[in-house]
């Protein structure tokens, strides 16, 4: 009867867990691919794990909550996460995304690096706010 017991509160624990990382995970702004990075794991770990399939070691959960900045006992416990408040624009976003199905997440994902990368590129190569504030009535030659 105790390992029975035993059994229900292992599983428990693993959903617990599976989900925390998750919800951490996504709260952070990070890909499976990021999480993998930040923790030295690979990708198929961290996605076996938040789909059940996989039971993590100690050693991995450290990894994964050093990869978090959080604790172990951060990912085992049973209490609610602290609510992650995001901007009104990005929440308008999410609730337009929640719907639709993980191609058209896929693809949003990949829409919003390519822009981030032109905002980046654009900011790089434009001059800066103090060289403009330097000589503002030169005139190029």
């Amino acid at each position: 009867m105790m390992k029975g017991h035993q059994k229900t509160a292992n599983s428990h624990i693993v959903e617990v867990v599976r989900q925390r990382i998750r919800r951490l995970r996504l709260q952070r702004g990070l890909t499976q691919e990021n999480l993998c990075d930040r923790a030295g794991i690979s990708v198929d770990a961290v996605s076996r794990i938040e789909n059940g399939s996989r039971k993590p070691t100690l050693d991995t959960l450290d990894r994964i909550a050093q990869a978090l900045d959080t604790s172990i006992s951060e990912l085992v416990s049973t209490g609610e996460l602290p609510k992650t408040q995001y901007p009104a624009t990005l929440m308008r976003i999410i609730s337009l995304l929640e719907a639709q199905p993980a191609h058209v997440h896929q693809t949003i994902e990949t829409i919003v690096k390519v822009v981030m990368k032109a905002i980046a590129i654009r900011a790089a190569s434009a001059p800066s706010k103090a060289a403009e504030e330097k000589a503002p009535y030169q005139t190029k030659k």
